[in-house]
């Protein structure tokens, strides 16, 4: 279970680097309060002083006892501007520094060599040699602050707390530190950026990729690797490749690089569906104990054989050594950049049959060309200066001492000759940083050769531009084709700019059955590509001699498709899981699905519950029963309106039907028809434009047979001698242009369109019109129930007239049926949901009663009087005809013309106009009687304002003479000094 420390741990990069640097902050203040109050000095003081500081920060970091003479040894050489150097030489092992560490020797002499390339070379620096101070770490964050402290007081001035490049150069003392390179770990880093940062001495990094280094607090931190923020992408990449979905993890302790690089990891598997069962942490104080029992944690998850290591070198071969001495194998390690490259891997035999088959992340590097051959010239009789790190190591690699005035002659027995040759297989000549090592120095090179300002030929080195500010401005700067095969171009954070990329290793035989083992890259990882293998992997066996496939690694039985996993009530890890089956209407077709997809609306799952089924589509057809049912109510509504029609035609001359619905018997019959053909649209296929045609013609049927009922009961209410054809026609037109205004703004609020409503119960999906937002379906209603209402107000007035044979009454009736027929239409409407085609067929069973209700209430009863009533059956001459209907004789006759009443309507028009035109005189002269009174009232305005601003203007005075009399009165204290 993580600890409440760790849960501390994950917070911003800026929280994370307080918890990480409160100690080395106290440590850096306190030195720059020294250095502050020392004020400058020279010669013996300044080494006195310098001495003094180191005995301070040895205390205050309580560097462990043996680690601190690690500080003391350097490797220097002499130029007119030097280059610090932080390298791992030494091993630290139980808080003691021990054996030389050949790789970090062979880092240490990547840099030299890099430096004596740019000494020798006429286009860079050209008149300046470079010299170089290197100094160990001996992989102690602390032993580095403390090394560190040896390039503060060669670059800066004692005097000050800032670097301003000014050196003291006394005997003993070196030149100016430029910048430091190194050191190799993110953790050592982010203590020793943080002394630089106070003294402003620019710093590069050649391995340290914690993502915390590239905070704004480490402004003088660059590097030239890529940073661990794609690392754990690159890791996820490479377990979800080979489908493993379940892993155990390990992560050294350390605040800048394997905590958060784990959480990084955390939370990018979580989103790539891998469960991490076991979290495992480690550091430097893990004991032998806490190692043993983080194995056998591991170990009581037997079907998990991955896992995934975000950790230093030193205290994952100490884990890795406890699994070797458990016999804990056959696990595929997956590991980062900070241990995958250790020599340790392939020279030690038990480590080595632990970590076979292990996939190991490598920032991209390249072989420099000419180095191997200078490392294998390298012997202490060979090299120009005395390097004690090289004689340190010669001496144990041969038993034997150099007799250069060390203590070696009293461990050794012998004396090297000096013609001793390494190996070939010795470690000093693997490693995979030398490139970025060479990147690191050429950096500064390129920086310090602009701050030089220099040309083809010499440099200024008496330039004022070597700070550390400018440098590391120039060191941002820079961009040329690194030997790491990276475009080296930092961003203002100091990163590298380049896209990441990682070569992935893997550990396996040289042979096939033998026990030696190498390393060989199999693939690559970047941003673009992700994970790609181009290699062939060997897996962890126990038979050396068999090839093995991917390693499974699983708490619990997989689950099937169509079940999804649930988390194990007998194991405390989510990733130990029960199989349950997936819901209903849910499927997955994954083994080991984490949850169950939904089906579609349109699909049901089927049995198996490992996929969907398309859900057949119903349309309302002819055919089907709803289909049926208005057939049969439509149709026999159009045979009615026929033999009404029929009918009416044979009888046309009798007095009932003359005089039957002002004439408009066509019309009202026609618009009933209609309704009933229209109410087949629904039983055709529903696409999109056919609904926007079905909407805009469904209801105008409707629409023509309420406004020929209104005009109709409008005739009868005034005349038919008073209402012309025009005025009908019009009538008509201006009904059918509202309608379409209607519609217009239905299809602008919300369109028709073509709607499925699935029904999984009856598995089917229904196809229909879906009709729009429903304001704008009320909004077209309200206007059918508009035209009822006005309609029934006529008719209600001409219920009662004789001469129109009382056809105001069976229209007032015909409105008040079909606003019945509409109330409830609507309200049925708008309270069952959409599908099955329930609404498209009330709708239409609405639109079928519209038509039957003039064909009951106008027509039956005129049936009914023909067939009872003899006086109805009798036949009307043409005379009484027209005198029914209004109509003249001739279209062309005119009205009689009398002079006498020609004359008087002239005299009374003449009056009109005259009293008119002296109504408009009245009305002038009063608006200019209004205009001068406004503009009285607005001069009284004006005026009242301007003395009401003058008596505040005088009240100010006053006051203020008021103000001045207190003032200068004399029995007023004076508060004069």
């Amino acid at each position: 279970m993580k600890s409440s420390f760790f849960n501390r741990l994950r917070q911003s990069p800026k929280t994370l680097y307080i918890s990480t640097s409160l100690r080395r902050l106290q440590v850096f203040l306190l030195i720059c309060v020294l250095t502050c109050l020392l004020g400058p000095v020279k010669g013996t003081e300044l080494t006195t002083q310098t001495s003094d500081i180191h005995q301070i920060l040895q205390g205050v970091t309580n560097t462990p006892p043996g680690l601190e003479d690690a500080s003391e040894s350097s490797f220097s050489r002499k130029g007119e501007f030097y280059l610090g150097g932080l390298f791992d030489i030494h091993l630290e092992q139980d808080g003691v520094c021990k054996a030389i560490n050949p790789r970090g020797l062979q880092w240490m002499y990547a840099m030299v060599y890099a430096i004596e390339l740019i000494n020798a070379r006429q286009d860079l620096l050209p008149n300046i040699t470079l010299g170089f101070h290197i100094k160990d770490t001996c992989g102690n964050p602390n032993v580095a602050v403390t090394s560190s402290l040896d390039f503060i007081t060669s670059s800066a001035n004692l005097g000050t707390c800032k670097n301003d490049s000014t050196t003291t150069t006394s005997s003993g003392r070196l030149g100016t530190i430029v910048a430091v390179v190194g050191p190799a770990t993110s953790n050592a880093a982010v203590s020793v950026a943080s002394l630089f940062e106070l003294f402003e001495l620019p710093e590069i990094s050649y391995s340290a990729t914690s993502e915390l280094l590239s905070h704004s607090s480490f402004s003088y931190f660059t590097r030239v690797v890529p940073s661990d923020i794609h690392q754990a992408t690159a890791l996820v990449d490479i377990v979800t490749h080979f489908n493993w979905s379940v892993v155990a993890t390990v992560a050294t302790d350390d605040l800048a690089y394997g905590v958060p690089g784990l959480d990084r990891f955390l939370l990018k598997s979580k989103s790539n569906g891998v469960c991490v069962a076991l979290e495992s942490r480690i550091g430097s104080s893990t004991t032998k104990e806490q190692l043993i029992d983080i194995v056998n944690q591991i170990r009581t998850f037997p079907k998990i054989k991955v896992i995934v290591a975000f950790a230093n070198e030193a205290p994952m071969l100490r884990l890795l050594d406890a699994f070797a001495e458990l016999n804990a194998t056959g696990y595929t390690f997956i590991g980062t950049d900070g241990w995958t490259a250790s020599p340790v891997l392939t020279s030690d035999s038990r480590i080595s049959r632990v970590t076979r088959g292990m996939l190991g992340l490598r920032y991209r590097a390249q072989e420099v060309p000419g180095f191997l051959e200078y490392l294998h010239g390298i012997s202490p009789s060979k090299i120009e200066y005395q390097d004690p790190f090289l004689t340190e190591y010669w001496q144990e690699t041969f038993n034997c001492y150099i007799d250069d005035g060390s203590n070696g002659s009293g461990v050794f027995t012998k004396q090297c000759t000096g013609d001793e040759m390494l190996p070939k297989e010795d470690t000093f000549f693997k490693g995979n940083l030398v490139s970025s090592i060479l990147d690191s120095v050429y950096v500064v090179a390129f920086a310090l050769h602009n701050a030089l300002k220099c040309n083809s030929t010499m440099c200024d080195a008496n330039s004022g531009d070597v700070n550390g500010r400018n440098i590391l401005s120039l060191m941002k700067n820079v961009s040329f084709l690194g030997y790491s095969g990276f475009n080296i171009e930092l961003t203002t954070n100091g990163d590298l700019g380049s896209s990441a990329s990682y070569d992935v290793f893997n550990l396996q035989p040289v042979s096939l059955c033998s026990n030696e083992t190498v390393t060989e890259r199999v693939g690559r990882w970047n941003l673009n590509q992700a994970f790609t293998i181009n290699g062939t992997i060997t897996w962890p066996s126990d038979d050396l001699c068999s090839q093995t496939a991917p390693s499974i690694s699983i708490c619990s039985d997989p689950c099937q498709p169509g079940y999804r996993l649930i988390s194990s009530s007998q194991s405390k890890s989510e990733c130990c899981w029960n199989c349950v089956q997936c819901p209903d209407n849910h499927y997955t077709m994954r083994i080991n699905a984490l949850t169950c997809s939904s089906c579609l609306s349109e699909e049901v799952v089927n049995a198996e519950r490992t996929g969907c089924v398309p859900l057949p589509t119903v349309y309302l057809t002819a055919n089907s029963p709803l289909g049926i049912v208005i057939l049969a109510l439509s149709t026999p509504g159009i045979l009615i309106a026929c033999v009404f029609g029929t009918i009416l035609l044979c009888k046309r001359n009798t007095r009932v039907v003359v005089c039957a619905h002002a004439g408009h018997n066509v019309a009202i019959l026609t618009s009933a028809v209609l309704c009933f053909i229209m109410s087949w649209m629904p039983l055709f296929s529903s696409t999109d434009i056919y609904c926007i045609i079905k909407a805009g013609l469904q209801l105008l049927p409707l629409a023509l047979l309420q406004g020929t009922l209104v005009m109709t009961a409008y005739v009868s209410y005034k005349g038919r001698q008073y209402v012309t054809v025009k005025k009908r026609v019009f009538i008509m037109l201006l009904i059918t242009c509202v309608y379409c205004t209607f519609i217009a703004v239905w299809f602008v609020t919300g369109l028709p369109r073509s709607s499925r409503t699935p029904d999984r119960m009856a598995r089917l999906v229904y196809i229909d019109c879906n009709e729009g937002e429903l304001f704008a379906i009320a909004l077209s209603f309200s206007y059918s129930i508009l035209l009822d209402i006005f309609g029934l107000f006529i008719a209600f007035k001409t219920r009662k007239k004789e001469d129109n044979c009382r056809e105001g009454k069976f229209i007032f009736f015909s409105f008040i049926v079909h606003i019945m027929v509409w109330v409830a239409t609507i309200g049925i409407q708008f309270a069952i949901k959409e599908g099955k085609h329930t609404r498209p067929f009330i709708l239409v069973v609405g639109i079928i009663f519209s038509g039957y209700v003039p064909l009951m209430l106008l027509f039956v009863p005129k049936l009914y009087a023909l067939k009872t009533k003899p006086e109805a059956n009798s036949k009307v001459d043409a005379k009484m005809k027209r005198k029914i209907t209004g109509k003249h004789r001739g279209k062309g006759a005119k009205r009689k013309f009398i002079p006498e009443v020609a004359s008087a309507r002239q005299t009374l028009l003449s009056n009109y106009h005259k009293a008119l035109n002296a109504i408009r005189g009245e009305k002038s002269q009063s608006i200019q009687t209004a205009k001068l009174c406004f503009e009285r009232i607005h001069e009284i305005q004006n005026g009242h304002c301007q003395r009401l601003s003058d008596k505040k203007s005088e009240l100010y005075r006053i006051q203020q003479k008021k103000k001045m009399m207190i003032v200068s009165s004399s029995s007023m204290l004076s508060t004069r000094v």
